[in-house]
C-alpha cells in the first residue's frame, strides 16, 4: 500500500510506523477500497516547515538564475521517467480517467520548463523611461523585481501535479521558497510530488511539502515569515482565509461556472461534441468545465438533440480503462452535492448515480436564477438555456457571481469582438471549449 511522507528541510518522514506523526486515508473513489494512508503534519510540523523556508530563503534568493532553472528541468526530467506510476496513482486516489492523468502530468512538466526559461530573464531588470521630465536626461533609472519571500501554497485535489507545478515553478523561479499543502483528497499524489522535487536535488528548505488539518495549516499561513499566499479552491474558504490575513500578499483562483454561447451560424455537429467533453471530462472536476450553455433560439432544437445523443454516449465507467472519459466525483459527499442541484431540473439524459458515480447529466434550465444556474456545480452536468440575442446572454454572465473563463461558438467577427469586449471574464475561447488551456497563457 502506497503511504506518503512529509517533505520539511530537505527530510522525508512520518513513516506507517511513526506513532508520532498522525496518518491520512485515501479511498480510491470508484471502488472504495483503501488508496493508500499519508503523514499529517501537526502544528509542531507546521511551524517547522515555515521556519525551514524563512532560513532557506535568503541563499535562495541569490542563487543564480542557472541553478534555479537547473533544479527546474530536473525535477521535470524525473517527473517524465515515473509518468506511468503517477499517472496510475492519480487514477486510483482522485478517480481521474488515465488518458487525463497522463496529460495532465505532461502538462505539469511543461509548466517547470516554462519556469526554467524565465529564470532571470529580461523582466527581472528593466530600463525605466522617465517620461517628458527634463531632469531625465541626467539620470539612468532600472526597476529590479525582488522576490516576496517564504509563500504558503494550497492546492487543490482535482489538478495535485500541474495546478501544483504552476505555484512551484513561478516561486522557485522568482526566488521564493514555499511551504505547499495540498489537499486531504489528494495527500498521497501531493506527496509524491514532494518526493520527486526532494530526488532531484531541491536544497534544504526551499520547498516544504505538509498535509495538514486546517486549522494546523492557517496557523502556518499566518506566521509573519510566510509573506505570500498562493490558494486554489472554493471562493467561500478562499476570501474567508484572506478576509482574516489581509496583510499578507495574496493570490487567489476561486470557484467557476463556465458559460457557453451558441449562436446561429455555429457547427451544431461540432459544438455538441466539444460542449459535452468539456463538461464531462474527468467528471466535470475542472475549474473552468463548461457547466451552462446558453443556446440561440435559432439553432435550440438542434443543439439540444445533438448533445442529448453525446451525453448519452459519453465514455464513463471505470477510470482506469483507456476509453473511459468521465469516472466517479471525488467523494460522497461531492456526489451528494451534485444530486441535490439536480433536484427540480429538467434533466434530458443521464443523472443516475451509483454511490461516487453520475452519470452525465443534460439538463433543461427551467429558471436562470435556480442553484444549478448560479452555484459551481464541478461534477458531470451541463445545463442547457435558450436565448434570443448575445446581449441577453452577456447579461445573464456578468450578473453571475462567477467570471473565469466563457466560450462562444459563432462564424461572426463581430459577435465575438462584442463577447470579448463586454463579458466580464478572465478569458474568453472563440469557437472552442473553456477547457482549452495552455499553459503558457498569462492566469
Amino acid at each position: 500500500m502506497d503511504h506518503g511522507l512529509l517533505l520539511i528541510d530537505g527530510r522525508m518522514f512520518g513513516g506507517p510506523c511513526d506513532q508520532g506523526i498522525g496518518k491520512g486515508v485515501s479511498v480510491n473513489p470508484w471502488s472504495g477500497s483503501v488508496a493508500g494512508t499519508w503523514a499529517e503534519a501537526g502544528p509542531e510540523e507546521v511551524e517547522a516547515a515555515v521556519a525551514a523556508a524563512w532560513r532557506a530563503f535568503p541563499a535562495w534568493r541569490s542563487t543564480p538564475s542557472a541553478e534555479r532553472s537547473s533544479l527546474l528541468r530536473r525535477i521535470a526530467a524525473l517527473g517524465r521517467e515515473r509518468r506511468d506510476l503517477l499517472a496510475d496513482l492519480m487514477v486510483r486516489e482522485i478517480g481521474k480517467p488515465i488518458s487525463a492523468a497522463r496529460a495532465e502530468l505532461d502538462r505539469a512538466w511543461i509548466t517547470l520548463e516554462l519556469a526554467a526559461k524565465r529564470c532571470g530573464g529580461p523582466e527581472a531588470i528593466r530600463e525605466v523611461d522617465p517620461g517628458p521630465d527634463p531632469r531625465g536626461d541626467q539620470w539612468r533609472i532600472t526597476a529590479r523585481r525582488e522576490p516576496l519571500g517564504p509563500v504558503f501554497a494550497i492546492t487543490p485535489y482535482n489538478w495535485p501535479f500541474n495546478l501544483c507545478a504552476h505555484k512551484l515553478a513561478a516561486g522557485l523561479a522568482a526566488g521564493c521558497t514555499l511551504v505547499v499543502k495540498g489537499s486531504e483528497k489528494s495527500g498521497l499524489c501531493h506527496l509524491e510530488f514532494g518526493r520527486l522535487i526532494h530526488e532531484a536535488g531541491c536544497p534544504p528548505g526551499v520547498v516544504n511539502f505538509i498535509q495538514a488539518m486546517p486549522r494546523d495549516a492557517e496557523a502556518g499561513l499566518a506566521d509573519p515569515r510566510i509573506r505570500g499566499v498562493s490558494f486554489t479552491g472554493s471562493d467561500r474558504v478562499g476570501w474567508m482565509l484572506k478576509g482574516r490575513h489581509p496583510q499578507k500578499k495574496w493570490l487567489l483562483e476561486l470557484g467557476g461556472n463556465a458559460f457557453g454561447f451558441v449562436m446561429p451560424g455555429a457547427d451544431p455537429a461540432r459544438v455538441a461534441r466539444e460542449a459535452a467533453q468539456s463538461a464531462f471530462l474527468y467528471a466535470g472536476q475542472i475549474c473552468i468545465s463548461l457547466q451552462t450553455l446558453l443556446v440561440h433560439s435559432a439553432v435550440y432544437d438542434e443543439v439540444r438533440e445533438r448533445l442529448a445523443e453525446e451525453a448519452a454516449s459519453f465514455p464513463s465507467g471505470d477510470p482506469s480503462r483507456e476509453e473511459v472519459l468521465c469516472g466517479p466525483v471525488i467523494d460522497r459527499e461531492a456526489a451528494d452535492r451534485i444530486e441535490a442541484l439536480l433536484q427540480g431540473e429538467r434533466v434530458l439524459v443521464g443523472g443516475e448515480r451509483n454511490h461516487g458515480f453520475i452519470r452525465p447529466a443534460l439538463v433543461e434550465l427551467s429558471d436562470p436564477g435556480s442553484r444549478l444556474a448560479t452555484e459551481e456545480a464541478f461534477g458531470p452536468v451541463l445545463a442547457l438555456s435558450r436565448i434570443e440575442s448575445l446581449q441577453e446572454g452577456i447579461s445573464r454572465v456578468n450578473q453571475g457571481r462567477y467570471g473565469l473563463q466563457a466560450a462562444i461558438w459563432t462564424d461572426r467577427a463581430d459577435e465575438a469582438d462584442r463577447a470579448f469586449d463586454e463579458l466580464e471574464v478572465g478569458g474568453l475561447i472563440v469557437n472552442g471549449p473553456p477547457t482549452t488551456r495552455f499553459d503558457a497563457m498569462p492566469d
